[in-house]
């Protein structure tokens, strides 16, 4: 049966009857089960190498992720109620865009499923690939909306999994749908990939100029405690919230490698004998204290002034240069550059393999300083180049979000009988 004439269909509705997981579900015990709770499995249980375990963490938007965890065979021995098998499906009963799922893998060899997945094995009259698909897309998410519950993480119990209806066709029509969807997310995957690959060659570009950039000066390095004041910001509190005067405040979250994202703005409250001390300044440098993690120190941005007035958060560490001898812009290139990075790692890392800064390892933080000309012929050279590059950066973004935008769409035609 094929219903592709059906093309003025709305996408909210399918041609073929709804069936639950329930009712699509193989008859004999189990096929639709989920994991172990409490004492029955866990993290002690864990081993080195054995049966798998099919965690949240292994169930991505559609497709298996290969996160290995294992118990022994002694242990899986005894929770043969939570086996799953290739050509099952998995469903994240938590978490992200649910009823999210995959399929098992031929490859996975013996394996459970833990609390909060879920195993199902489709009857004769699904196939399993359908049912995958069907599950990841919108048509099936938008009809679920409101059936999902829980704050913050959405959560499906297994009563409500088993209620979830997928529109099904006949065997035939559900693999020519399939091979349908296969070829044309073919196509989109490869797109992905250029996309990506330019994405890559951007990166590697911009910090090549970089490293260009710096490679040939003969200049005196100073700290930057010499050239600069190092201040901290605000820390949120209970006893700011209940202050009458609030005023816009910049956090990690607005400042990037080398740019502002001021999109999302929150307020703070602040005493007025603060608010001088605290203020911005057009041309201070915000630099991210970091949360142990190497590729999140760091990370910097020349304030604009485009908020007046605003303040910044205590996990954002405030330079302003002192000195004519030295612009903000120079000092920020700087610092992402690939010796600069080198720099900033040198002073956070620690013992412990953390990795954080604070007002005392930006102080001690080395800047070259050569003559100011060379530093302003620099800085506009970068510049005008970075602006090619990031508009570059912009419209990859741009179409790597259609190409998501997409893939839904596609999901979304094929089971409004319009693919």
């Amino acid at each position: 049966m094929n219903v592709r004439a059906g093309r003025n269909r709305p996408m909210t509705e399918s041609p073929w009857p709804l069936r639950t997981i329930g009712e699509l579900a193989a008859k004999e015990p189990n096929s639709i089960t989920d994991g172990p709770f409490g004492s029955k499995l866990k993290t002690v249980h864990y081993t080195a190498s054995g049966p798998r375990v099919v965690r949240l963490a292994n169930i991505g938007d559609g497709v298996f992720i290969d996160a290995k965890a294992h118990i022994s065979d002694e242990h899986f021995a005894t929770l043969q109620k939570h086996r799953v098998f290739p050509g099952d499906l998995v469903f994240a009963a938590l978490g992200e865009n649910p009823p999210r799922s995959c399929l098992v893998p031929d490859d996975l060899g013996p394996a459970i499923v833990k609390a909060d997945c879920i195993r199902f094995k489709p009857g004769p009259l699904l196939s399993p690939k359908f049912a995958n698909y069907a599950l990841n897309s919108n048509f099936t998410r938008q009809k679920l909306k409101g059936t999902i519950h829980g704050v913050g993480r959405p959560r499906l119990n297994l009563t409500e999994i088993k209620g979830i209806a997928i529109p099904v066709p006949p065997l035939g029509e559900q693999r020519r749908i399939v091979a349908e969807i296969e070829k044309q997310f073919t196509w989109l995957e490869a797109a992905v990939t250029t996309l990506t690959r330019v994405r890559a060659n951007a990166t590697r570009y911009r910090r090549a100029l970089l490293a260009a950039a710096y490679s040939d000066l003969n200049s005196p390095f100073r700290r930057l405690d010499e050239i600069a004041s190092i201040t901290g910001g605000l820390t949120k509190n209970q006893r700011r919230e209940n202050l009458k005067r609030r005023l816009p405040y910049l956090r990690v979250a607005n400042v990037y490698h080398g740019e502002l994202h001021l999109d999302n703005i929150a307020y703070i409250g602040v005493h007025d004998r603060e608010i001088e001390k605290l203020l911005l300044r057009r041309g201070d440098l915000l630099v991210v204290e970091g949360n142990g993690s190497k590729d999140q120190i760091g990370r910097v941005a020349v304030w604009n002034g485009s908020i007046d007035p605003c303040l910044h958060q205590n996990h954002l560490i405030k330079v302003r240069p002192t000195t004519q001898l030295v612009r903000s812009e120079w000092i920020a290139l700087w610092l992402q550059s690939p010796r600069g990075r080198q720099e900033i790692e040198r002073v956070a890392s620690s013992t412990s393999g953390l990795y954080t800064l604070s007002i005392r390892k930006v102080a001690g933080l080395v800047v070259p300083v050569p003559a100011v000309a060379v530093q302003d012929a620099i800085v506009r050279d970068v510049e005008q180049r970075m602006s090619f590059v990031e508009r570059m950066d912009q419209v990859v973004g741009t179409s790597l979000v259609r190409a998501k935008n997409l893939r839904q769409s596609i999901l979304l035609r094929a089971f409004s009988g319009q693919l």
